[in-house]
């Protein structure tokens, strides 16, 4: 992966590179990698902010599929997609959303036996299932996690992770 911005993105990401982060920590998110798991309302959030800012690795986490009710409240989701796996249509999505980035699919649920192996390597873990057992089997591994159940600092995970990703220094919640 380069670590220039191409001409597209330099257009794409005009705004946040001319406001609030400038180009040097435009670059650092373009090499970030994160990792969002779970795809409810908040993941599905977290996922697109993410992508559209122009992190340069998503991954998304959900062995579940997408169901009517999941309509109402998960802006990805449309009808033709109930039944599907959510994982995979969130980065179908996110990848038409912005091509320059790259957006993996796990189709899991976390657990003891698989988190360990499926976070490694990313930047930033974004928990977003609200489930006890994934939340224990996160703190296992190595890496730096922030909770949608924490609150940790600002108006969304997603926002933090980026403030991080872009080198600010955030302070996260106690559990």
């Amino acid at each position: 992966m380069t670590t220039e911005l191409s001409d597209s993105e330099r257009e794409r990401y005009a705004r946040q590179i001319a406001g609030e982060l400038g180009l040097e920590r435009q670059i650092r998110l373009k090499r970030a990698r994160a990792m969002v798991i779970g795809l409810g309302a908040a993941g599905v959030a977290a996922a697109t902010e993410l992508a559209s800012r122009g992190v340069g690795y998503v991954a998304v986490v959900d062995g579940g599929s997408v169901r009517l009710a999941d309509l109402a409240g998960q802006a990805l989701y449309y009808t033709p997609d109930v039944g599907q796996g959510k994982a995979d249509t969130v980065a179908g999505k996110l990848g038409l959303l912005n091509p320059e980035v790259q957006v993996d699919s796990y189709p899991v649920h976390l657990e003891a036996a698989n988190a360990a192996a499926i976070v490694v390597d990313h930047d930033v873990v974004l928990d977003c299932t609200h489930d006890a057992a994934a939340a224990e089997a996160l703190d296992t591994c190595a890496a730096r996690v922030l909770r949608v159940t924490d609150g940790v600092t600002g108006a969304s995970p997603a926002a933090d992770a980026i403030a991080l990703l872009a080198g600010a220094v955030i302070v996260e919640a106690p559990r």
